[in-house]
């Protein structure tokens, strides 16, 4: 069977187009980046009553979201061993806090706006085939339940093959993300929300107000924008921080094989990512890995592809690939942590300019927080707050319960 280059998601869902921008406009928050980022920033805002612009420079869902795997997971790529010993087990805490808070997040707009996204809560599993990683691993369970998940130590996972050690992860989601961001996007539309799409935004400029420029030539002026868009656009020293980095992503068909609806990852440096989808009365299954920095060419692409196949013959059996495809996903900052304010150097511009990159979706809750903030409190924030921080949350997540603010965040992982 011939693989399909288009990503399972994009092959087995129908989306709306939106036009492009085509005359100059004002707005209360312009948000550019029309992946699930910005759209559920823009849906949390419009709810808080707040006019919202969305920039896409292609089509909306079709960038990283659409190229995604779609698990929703507490789980992190530093893993949370590696938080506590660099940054303390409260920090450790607060990003699985998040974390849940985040699927919690995306199950509510499912639930509340009855969204068929084929959002399910399934559990993790990260396990190890090498007994030298068992110590490694244990650690990572014993740093895991201390930042407050729900996991366990177990010797088996539901799949096809044994495993020495591995740990279990419970209350954890998948869903379809372009399903998810093609309902989102209805609602934004219904609730009065804009949406553009082929808009490419070309500069920021980031004056009272702000005046965002387009590849076309009509601009957009606001009071505050977010930045949805992977990396800010335009340089800054944000830039300096980041480690861009490449993944692939193989799809099979399985003929009459079942395997348990689950998310699985092992511990190999370059880890596999597992889940299955059932369309159309088929079912998938969805393997992802071989993740390296972006530009490097050590390999040709193809042999990545290779290496996902032979993954899947050698544990799975030879089954009928479907779809393969790669994308840029992990914008990885170099502190491991996600990353919600304002470069340094646009220190007075706080709240006008706020990049929300790092964990997808997690660095909306302090975006969403700084921008329903009061005047007096913003103020406050531009001389006792260091933009960028982990610790913004804590005196936000204060701040939401003293002024009764309903903000949440939400994260999609690979």
């Amino acid at each position: 069977m011939q693989s399909n280059k288009t990503s399972l998601w994009v092959q087995t869902g129908q989306y709306p187009s939106f036009p492009t921008l085509d005359a100059d406009l004002n707005a209360e928050v312009v948000i550019v980046g029309g992946g699930i980022t910005g759209l559920t920033t823009a849906y949390l805002l419009l709810k808080k009553g707040i006019p919202v612009i969305v920039l896409e420079a292609e089509k909306i869902g079709h960038g990283t979201t659409g190229f995604s795997t779609g698990h929703l997971t507490a789980g992190i790529d530093a893993d949370y061993s590696f938080l506590q010993s660099r940054f303390g087990p409260e920090t450790a805490r607060q990003v699985a806090q998040s974390m849940m808070e985040a699927i919690n997040c995306v199950e509510r707009i499912c639930l509340d706006e009855n969204l068929d996204a084929d959002f399910a809560r399934i559990p993790a599993y990260q396990f190890t085939e090498d007994p030298k990683q068992v110590k490694e691993l244990e650690d990572e369970i014993k740093a895991a339940q201390e930042a407050g998940l729900s996991c366990e130590a177990i010797d088996a996972v539901p799949l096809p093959f044994s495993v020495v050690k591995a740990f279990r992860l419970d209350n954890q989601a998948d869903f379809h993300p372009l399903k998810f961001v093609q309902g989102l996007s209805q609602c934004i539309r219904y609730m009065g929300g804009l949406i553009f799409e082929n808009t490419r935004v070309t500069d920021v400029d980031d004056s009272e107000p702000c005046v965002v420029s387009t590849h076309n030539g009509p601009k957009v002026r606001a009071r505050q924008v977010i930045l949805a868009t992977h990396t800010p656009v335009q340089f800054n020293m944000v830039q300096t921080e980041l480690l861009p980095y490449q993944s692939y992503v193989v799809v099979a068909q399985l003929n009459g094989q079942e395997i348990a609806k689950g998310l699985y990852w092992d511990t190999l440096e370059f880890y596999h990512y597992i889940r299955t989808y059932e369309a159309d009365g088929k079912k998938y299954l969805v393997v992802g890995g071989e993740d390296h920095k972006t530009g490097d060419r050590e390999r040709d692409i193809n042999e990545h592809f290779e290496r996902l196949e032979d993954y899947i013959r050698t544990h799975f059996g030879n089954l009928p690939i479907t779809h393969r495809w790669s994308a840029e996903f992990s914008i990885r900052l170099m502190d491991c942590l996600s990353l919600a304010g304002v470069p340094l150097e646009k220190i007075n511009s706080l709240l006008r300019v706020l990049p929300a990159m790092g964990w997808y979706l997690v660095s909306l809750r302090p975006c969403c927080l700084l921008i329903c903030l009061p005047g007096w409190i913003i103020h406050w924030l531009k001389y006792t707050i260091r933009p960028g921080s982990i610790w913004l949350l804590p005196p936000l997540i204060w701040l939401s319960k003293t002024l009764t603010l309903r903000t949440v965040s939400s994260k999609i992982a690979w």
